[in-house]
C-alpha cells in the first residue's frame, strides 16, 4: 500500500475513533450489559465479539503472510 494511501486510511481510522469514543464512553456499565431485546446480545457482548473477531482475523492474516513469505 502506498504511503499516502496508508496515511489516508490512518486518518480515517483516527476520525472514526474520535467520533465513536465519546459515544462509547457515554454508555454506562449497567446499560452496556443489558440486551437490546430478549435473546439478543448486549452492547458489551457485541463489542467483545467484534474485538475477538478482529483478533482472530489479524492472526489469520499474519499466518497467511508468513506462509507466503511476505514481510
Amino acid at each position: 500500500m502506498a504511503p499516502n494511501r496508508v496515511d489516508g486510511v490512518a486518518r480515517h481510522l483516527q476520525q472514526t475513533i474520535d467520533v465513536a469514543l465519546p459515544k462509547l464512553r457515554a454508555i454506562s456499565d449497567g446499560a452496556a450489559g443489558v440486551p437490546h431485546a430478549p435473546g439478543k446480545w448486549s452492547r458489551r457482548q457485541i463489542v467483545g465479539h467484534l474485538i475477538d473477531s478482529a483478533s482472530n482475523n489479524h492472526q489469520r492474516f499474519v499466518r497467511a503472510f508468513a506462509q507466503i513469505g511476505v514481510a
